[in-house]
């Protein structure tokens, strides 16, 4: 697999055991899109919620390390899962457990055209 993260990054607030299902339940997903592991792309990125951000999708204002698993395949129309959220259906079925009791806010999935796509979770930066 091939990984993706800024010089230094920021710390999830999480448990290692929840935080590991949520990553393997994402990299499941991609796997499911046809890819073989060293195919996929693992992302972690440091991302900062601002009040005044336009489209949050429902994202709380807050600073969040955002890991995404992206692949090749059909992925389908997007979706979007927050938490607080019942069960989820589609791509984010399993993700979106795993990514609540990782302690996830957010959590998508995104068609980027061309045969490839990505599953992303946000999780609070510890303070």
């Amino acid at each position: 697999m091939r990984i993706e993260r800024p010089p230094k990054l920021w710390q999830p607030e999480t448990e290692d055991e929840p935080f590991l299902k949520m990553l393997g339940e994402m990299i499941v997903v991609g796997l499911g899109r046809g890819n073989e592991l060293a195919r996929l792309t693992l992302n972690v990125s440091n991302v900062r919620v601002e009040p005044d951000t336009v489209e949050t999708d429902g994202i709380p204002v807050g600073d969040y390390v955002a890991l995404s698993i992206r692949g090749g395949g059909d992925w389908g129309a997007d979706e979007i899962w927050r938490a607080g959220q019942g069960p989820t259906t589609g791509l984010l079925a399993n993700v979106a457990p795993a990514a609540a009791a990782a302690g996830a806010v957010f959590a998508y999935t995104r068609n980027l055209g061309h045969g490839a796509g990505s599953v992303t979770a946000l999780v609070p930066r510890v303070d």
